[in-house]
């Protein structure tokens, strides 16, 4: 029997949070313009605050959308137990029998791994976990001792007929990871209002606060963009 300390992420959850954050942030920094107390023409103030308020929305989100879990592997099965829950959640531990699994797959990404298992009942559980604490707990040692279990137990004597899924990099995966970064680049738009571009240093910062947003808020969700060794070898295959 081996235990693993996992922190286990949400990406959706996360995503809204930093949305959230970060509209509620741009509109308070909005009224604070309109009364004149950040100055019109922007420049390093509004620069500084647009900064500010993603590292906010970072840190809320990183806390928030972030849960600490216990996974126990054994020969009956695997167990999970939660020790702390995701923002406004309260999930059941549970326990899955080797014999209930029909698929599973381990599926590293650009800001989130994930293990998906596949019942054969039809339900998913879905285990990511964020690049942010890769070597910070067990999840990397938890993937390959899974994986190395499941070809034991299909090459066993009364064996199980487990399969591994595919990962998704193929052409449809990689286009939407494409329309997904679309996305978020749009996202620094309601940053604009608040830099006016009265003169080449209001340019500068007008420029970098929309980088800074934009490789914040992607940097943060994105969750379908595969890493550049499978992207290159997906362009081969094209």
């Amino acid at each position: 029997m081996k235990i693993y300390s996992i922190k286990q992420t949400s990406p959706w959850l996360s995503v809204t949070i930093m949305l959230i954050t970060i509209f509620s942030g741009l509109g308070f920094l909005l009224i604070l313009k309109d009364i004149e107390i950040l100055p019109a023409a922007g420049g390093l103030p509004v620069f500084i605050c647009i900064a500010g308020l993603f590292w906010i929305s970072f840190k809320l989100t990183r806390r928030s959308g972030s849960a600490e879990t216990e996974i126990t592997i054994n020969d009956e099965g695997i167990q999970q137990i939660w020790k702390s829950q995701y923002l406004f959640s309260n999930k059941p531990d549970r326990r899955i029998n080797w014999e209930e699994i029909s698929e599973y797959l381990y599926q590293p990404e650009s800001n989130y791994h994930l293990l998906k298992i596949k019942l054969l009942s039809g339900k998913t559980i879905k285990i990511y976990h964020s690049i942010w604490d890769h070597g910070k707990d067990d999840f990397s040692q938890l993937h390959i001792d899974f994986a190395e279990k499941i070809d034991q137990l299909n090459k066993r004597e009364n064996k199980l007929d487990i399969k591994k899924g595919k990962n998704m990099y193929d052409k449809n995966g990689i286009n939407r990871s494409h329309s997904f970064k679309h996305i978020c680049n749009s996202l620094h738009y309601p940053g604009n209002f608040l830099i006016v571009k009265t003169n080449n240093r209001s340019q500068k910062y007008h420029y970098n606060s929309r980088r800074v947003g934009t490789y914040i808020i992607f940097s943060n969700s994105s969750i379908y963009t595969p890493p550049r060794e499978k992207r290159k070898q997906s362009k081969r295959r094209q």
